[in-house]
């Protein structure tokens, strides 16, 4: 179990370099080359259909991922099932796209909501082997199918955009990334599914897919609502502003910890037998991505203003503005991805259910009443919301994984703390040096915030570095399961 984890987190970190990190790079040119409105336009039409998809998928994917044994009669049904309902929803898309072209007064989006809603049943196409993929822990197949798909995605976004192609280009992009890993897919896992699907089968997986499925929707629609509702009062190219902060937020995030949330859901489903293992693990997720992810955020919030700029260009500063006062949410980001894959693990996702519904219903309305002032006031309502589900996401691994407060507080106690202490320094060295959207600065202040990470640690547990470092390894240890 152990080395097995182990190589899995290794995989995924490939995966997260090669395929956020490319994915990214290609991101920085294309906004070079479209405008905030071509951005915001498929933003929204994407917002569309992966809401659409978290429904059409109804769980199944993640319902064969925890299962403990999955025959090729539910793997059949899976793949027919999300198959059908992925078609049908890009019907359902097509005979509405005219209604939300009209709704977001963006004729455009007339065509682009039905293109782009044939992804879904093409991504649908590889749930059911991923899937496969997963269960047998070959995170290196994904890694290698998501970085071909992003570089062949991305060389045909980019060419169209060069040939003036506008939201075609990223529309394009997203076609291309979708097939090439589908076929990546079906080569390392050439399963075929049997015309054996059944309803007792069908019933068994949503059984256990729906409150998962539910979670799924309920996450794509806290995820997208702020772009809707920016869509709905300030048109596409608000949306585009904010579009390009949250992909930046989400690059870092994924950046920092993204190997281990890639694996949580199947390492904790393996351990949801053995409570205190449970535990360990959890609190171990916890620890070791606080540790990277915190300083990250922070670092990327406080520098915002230099990055976005010099990164994407003067015309896109409004979008450094809203990273900053987004980075604000970096304790509730890190709190969500250790709690929903435990409470999903452990069979409790109808509380994930509950908590996500409270996120969106307080975020629509914080979103409607702070629309009105600007999408700055927005921003600021989208951390609001996420500070709310702290406490809740708290009270609910107490209650439930039996991870009370003290420990949960022991475990981000010195991602806080050293996270804190870089921020101010950063702050300081930043007024220090007010060379405006200069390189040399942005690089200069990142390799501080480095070294300035490194020295509070040394600084703060002196003698106790080398046992806390111990620690640290030993609590990854038990993380990894503890066994072969």
């Amino acid at each position: 179990m152990r080395s097995m984890v182990a190589r899995s987190i290794g995989w995924s970190a490939l995966q997260i370099v090669g395929n956020h990190g490319m994915s990214f790079i290609v991101f920085v040119i294309l906004t070079r080359l479209l405008t905030p409105a071509e951005i915001g336009v498929v933003a929204i039409a994407l917002a569309i259909t992966e809401v659409g998809s978290s429904l059409t998928r109804a769980g199944l994917m993640e319902a064969l991922v925890r299962a403990e044994n999955a025959d090729d009669e539910q793997q059949s049904t899976c793949f027919w099932f999300t198959l059908s309902s992925g078609t049908l929803f890009a019907l359902v898309a097509a005979a509405l796209a005219g209604g939300i072209a009209e709704l977001f007064d963006a004729s455009v989006l007339a065509y682009v909501v039905p293109v782009l809603a044939l992804t879904v049943p093409l991504s649908a196409l590889s749930a059911t082997h991923e899937a496969r993929l997963i269960r047998r822990f070959d995170f290196r197949s994904l890694a290698v199918r998501g970085f071909l798909g992003t570089v062949a995605g991305g060389l045909v976004g980019v060419w169209m955009a060069m040939q003036g192609y506008g939201v075609w280009s990223l529309v394009a992009q997203r076609a291309a990334v979708l097939f090439v890993s589908m076929a990546l897919v079906w080569r390392a896992d050439p399963w075929l599914p049997a015309l054996n699907a059944s309803a007792s089968a069908l019933r068994d997986l949503l059984s256990q897919g729906i409150p998962i499925g539910l979670v799924t929707f309920l996450y794509a629609m806290n995820y997208r609502l702020f772009e809707i509702v920016l869509g709905l009062f300030f048109g596409p190219a608000v949306v585009g502003y904010l579009k390009t902060a949250t992909r930046t937020l989400d690059v870092a995030f994924q950046f920092a910890i993204g190997p281990f949330t890639s694996v949580a859901l199947p390492t904790f489903s393996r351990l949801q037998g053995e409570p205190e293992a449970l535990k360990r693990a959890v609190m171990s997720f916890f620890h070791i991505s606080g540790m990277i992810a915190l300083p990250i955020l922070v670092s990327v919030g406080i520098l915002a203003s230099d990055l976005i700029p010099i990164a994407l260009g003067q015309r896109w500063s409004k979008s450094g503005e809203l990273l900053a006062i987004l980075s604000c949410t970096a304790l509730p980001l890190l709190m969500q991805s250790v709690a929903f894959p435990t409470l999903q693990a452990t069979g409790r996702s109808v509380l994930s259910v509950y908590a996500y519904t409270f996120s969106l219903v307080a975020g629509l309305l914080l979103a409607v009443i702070a629309a009105p002032y600007g999408v700055s006031a927005v921003a600021f309502s989208m951390v609001l919301k996420s500070l709310l589900m702290v406490p809740i996401l708290s009270w609910l691994i107490n209650r439930y994984v039996g991870i009370d407060l003290r420990t949960q507080l022991a475990a981000v106690r010195l991602p806080l703390v050293t996270s804190l202490i870089l921020g101010f320094c950063l702050l300081g060295a930043l007024h220090a040096y007010p060379v405006n959207n200069a390189l040399p600065r942005l690089v200069g202040l990142a390799a501080f915030s480095l070294f300035v990470y490194g020295v509070i640690i040394a600084v703060i547990y002196r003698g106790q570095l080398g046992a806390r470092l111990r620690l640290t390894f030993a609590r990854a240890k038990a993380y990894l399961g503890g066994s072969e």
